[in-house]
Parts: structure tokens; C-alpha cells; sequence
């Protein structure tokens, strides 16, 4: 009898852990956090959910608890593969690039066709660069009909990344294309979708809307919001100012998103966002910026005079940042197009981004980025600085001085020597940030010239901007 009550305390507990897996997938972190909790209640020792423990502690931001747990998890079950791949992605996150490494082989070694560590090995390309035989191994792995497709995805995109470096740039447009087809065929674009939201933001987000409420919004000077195409160099610039002793870098922040997404049960009425703020009163305004002042305020360790939101979406919310923060910072950051949206086309992005597993897509969503963008420049109250890429690279220093004369900072050597600054950055630059300014990024799209037409379409280009970006025959 005792033996069939543990068996039976066995099955409860897995079937359990089902459910809160369940649950941590559909974004309900606290209920799922508070069922393995429960679990572990039951069974101390059960290393999966003290694993996934680990993970809602990183989405939250939380890299060091995240890491405790995946230590904890792999003492218990030291051949968990998944633990030591997030385990990887943690310290990534960090700067510290030869532990990360070191946690993706291990991972590998225990589980040989785990293709996401694969994917995650390849972005070392520079640092570790894949073998002849590793390189034919993957594509044996790829043409194996018992490799899951999603699985093939992960691994068409190491190729890429691979491939690239090695300057075999038609085997990894290949490849790259053939991860983006798998992947886009669960991630659908809404073109009408897009286009209608655009264009409803700028109907209601005018000179007028602004000027009659010209005496709103909070005096607090701390936020800066860094907005861009994702890939255009937000994470450099937040890395940037970050590296200044009175700024802390707080990355993408999901609040203006969940603000929006909540502002029709907030305000009342039928009309959704952004109609809906066309009757909003002042007092639920600046309550919703109230509470985000007073949540990323605790962010930082010490007390800093600015801090950075580098969700690079939030170019869709400006006029209600605009209008809750009116002494805040602006910077948009650009890049050449064509290298942007390619940039966007090689990275896999495990959530989100529907527009970039399609090369017209991606220039459509880019166009239409543009035409929000200087709609801002246009209507907005708040100033917007530009800073672009290519700039940075050529030259930093004049840079660096634009982008902290416009957040009210002195100077600092600090945010030259930028890639040695510790911290966090959970972005698919966390790599890139880690390093000192290069130009192999610049004019990479020359690389793909006869690919990227598709892209130009996206665009909408005529025969000025293709000689405005150097395309002109």
C-alpha cells in the first residue's frame, strides 16, 4: 500500500507540474509561480519546477535568483540540458560570454540535437567558430525527418549565423530563408491591421490634441524612452547612457504596452485605443504615469537622474508618453534601412515581430515606422533626438556628447568605454553590446544585394531614395 501511495503522489505531482507549465506558457506568471511553489511544498528536491522557478525570475529581470535556481535545479538533476542552456542565456545577459559558451557545450554534450543551444552556440561564430564537421553535422541533423520542424528552425538559423561569418553569404541567405518560412508559418502579419492602427494614431494624436492639453502630465524629467525599428542600435545607445554614473539602463520595458492594453477597462466606453484617449480625463492620466514613475524608480540600486525604457514598440505610444511625461527625453534611433531590416530577417526572435519572417513584410513594417515617426517629429511637444548607427560607429565621441547634451548629462569616459559597463541586457545585442564599436554591421546589406528587392518593395522606394541609400545603378 505505501508503495502504490507513492506512486500515486508521484503521478499528482507530475500532473500538477503540467498544469503550472501550463500556465507559466500563457504569461500567468504569478499563478504558475505560486503552483510550483506548491509543488516543491510536496517534494523539495523536484529540479523542474525549481527550474522553472528560474525562468519567470528572468522574465521579470531578476538574472541573479534566475541563476540560483538553474544552480539549484542542475545539483539535483545535473543532466537537465534545459537548465544549462537558460542557465547560458542568464549569464549572456551578464557580459560574461565564456561562461555562457561554456553552458551551451554542456548543454549540447548532454543532448546532441538540442537545437536552440545549437542556435545559441553559433552568435559565438566570432569567438567559437563551428568546425567543418559541426557545420555537416547540423545539416545531417536538418534533413533527418525524426528532427521536429521548430527544431530544424533553430538550426537553419545557426547555419546562417555561421555561414555568414565564414562569408558564404548565399548558403546563409538559404538558410536564413529557410528558417524564416518555418517559423513564419506560425507567425502571421496583419498588413490592414497595421496600417489601420497607424493611421488612427495620427488622426488622433494632432497639434490640436496636444495644445489642449498643454498643461498636463507629470514634471518628472527621469524617464528617457529610446524607440527605434528593433535592430536599428537601441541597445547600443541604452548601453551607452547606461555606462553614465547618474543613468541606469532598464531595457524593454513592457509597461506602456500593458498601459495601453488596459486603458479601455480604465477609462470606460466603447472606443478602443488610441480613440479612446481622445476623451480621457487628466486625473487617469497621470495616474497611469504615476504608477510607472513609481515602479521603474526601484529599479536601480542607487537614486540616478535618468532612466532609460529602450522597448523599441513604445514609437507607437509616444503621444501618450508625450502627454503623461512632457519633460522627458526622446531618442529615436536610426539605421540604413536595408541593413536594418535584414538585421531583423537574421535574428530569430522567440516571441513577437510577426512582420520579420518576411522580407516585404519586414520593409512594409519599416515604412510604416517612418511615417509614424515623422508624424511625431511633426506634432509632438517633446523634443526628439535622432541618432543613427553608422554615425556612431564613424564617430563615437561626438556622438556620445549629442546624446548626453539632450538628456541633461555631463560628460562621461564612461560611456565611451560602454561595452565594460556590468549590467543586465536581455536583447538579441547582448552580445554585440559586449564589444567595442566595429563597423562590420555597416553596409552588411551590400553582402545581400540581389536578395533584398523584396525588401525595397516593402519600402515603397523610388528613384530618390534608392540614390538617397546608395542603391542607384
Amino acid at each position: 500500500m505505501a508503495n502504490t501511495g507513492f506512486a500515486q503522489r508521484e503521478v499528482n505531482i507530475k500532473d500538477a507540474f503540467k498544469v503550472a507549465a501550463q500556465q507559466h506558457i500563457k504569461g500567468e506568471l504569478d499563478l504558475a509561480e505560486t503552483n510550483y511553489n506548491a509543488i516543491l511544498k510536496t517534494q523539495p528536491d523536484y529540479a523542474l519546477a525549481i527550474h522553472n522557478l528560474g525562468l519567470i525570475a528572468y522574465q521579470r529581470g531578476d538574472v541573479e535568483t534566475a541563476m540560483d535556481k538553474y544552480r539549484e535545479s542542475l545539483k539535483l538533476l545535473p543532466t537537465h540540458a534545459d537548465a544549462y542552456n537558460n542557465l547560458g542565456v542568464a549569464y549572456q545577459s551578464l557580459g560574461q560570454l565564456d561562461e555562457a559558451m561554456g553552458c551551451y557545450q554542456k548543454a549540447v554534450k548532454l543532448k546532441p540535437t538540442y537545437a536552440q543551444a545549437i542556435r545559441h552556440l553559433a552568435l559565438y561564430c566570432k569567438q567559437y567558430p563551428f568546425e567543418d564537421g559541426e557545420i555537416d553535422r547540423i545539416k545531417k541533423l536538418i534533413t533527418n525527418r525524426e528532427v521536429p520542424e521548430l527544431d530544424a528552425m533553430h538550426l537553419h538559423f545557426a547555419l546562417g549565423h555561421t555561414l555568414d561569418f565564414r562569408g558564404d553569404y548565399d548558403d546563409a541567405f538559404k538558410h536564413f530563408k529557410q528558417g524564416n518560412d518555418i517559423h513564419g508559418r506560425t507567425m502571421k502579419f496583419d498588413f490592414n491591421r497595421s496600417r489601420y492602427y497607424v493611421e488612427h494614431i495620427k488622426k488622433t494624436f494632432t497639434k490640436e490634441y496636444f495644445e489642449k492639453r498643454a498643461h498636463w502630465g507629470l514634471k518628472s524629467d527621469l524617464p528617457v524612452f529610446i524607440i527605434g525599428m528593433p535592430r536599428s542600435g537601441t541597445s547600443l545607445v541604452e548601453q551607452i547612457l547606461a555606462s553614465h554614473d547618474d543613468a541606469y539602463g532598464a531595457g524593454e520595458l513592457r509597461d506602456i504596452r500593458q498601459m495601453v492594453a488596459s486603458l479601455r477597462d480604465k477609462l470606460g466606453g466603447k472606443n478602443q485605443y488610441p480613440q479612446n484617449l481622445r476623451d480621457a480625463d487628466m486625473t487617469a492620466l497621470m495616474s497611469m504615469g504615476s504608477q510607472y514613475l513609481e515602479r521603474v524608480v526601484q529599479l536601480p540600486e542607487e537614486k540616478v537622474l535618468r532612466i532609460s525604457d529602450k522597448m523599441p514598440f513604445n514609437f507607437m505610444h509616444l503621444g501618450l508618453i508625450a502627454v503623461m511625461f512632457p519633460n522627458c527625453k526622446i531618442i529615436r534611433c536610426g539605421r540604413h534601412p536595408l541593413d536594418t531590416c535584414l538585421s531583423n530577417y537574421f535574428q530569430f526572435f522567440p516571441e513577437g515581430n510577426q512582420f520579420s519572417y518576411d522580407l516585404h513584410n519586414i520593409g512594409f513594417y519599416h515604412r510604416q515606422y517612418e511615417e509614424l515617426t515623422e508624424h511625431w517629429a511633426e506634432v509632438l511637444p517633446v523634443e526628439i533626438l535622432d541618432v543613427n548607427y553608422e554615425d556612431v560607429v564613424a564617430n563615437p565621441k561626438q556622438e556620445v556628447k549629442r546624446m548626453l547634451k539632450h538628456v541633461d548629462l555631463p560628460w562621461s569616459d564612461d560611456c565611451l568605454a560602454f561595452h565594460k559597463k556590468k549590467r543586465s541586457v536581455r536583447t538579441a545585442s547582448a552580445v554585440q553590446v559586449r564589444q567595442p564599436l566595429y563597423n562590420r554591421s555597416v553596409a552588411r546589406w551590400e553582402k545581400y544585394r540581389k536578395y533584398v528587392d523584396p525588401i525595397i518593395d516593402g519600402l515603397g522606394w523610388d528613384k530618390k531614395d534608392l540614390k538617397k541609400y546608395g542603391l542607384e545603378e
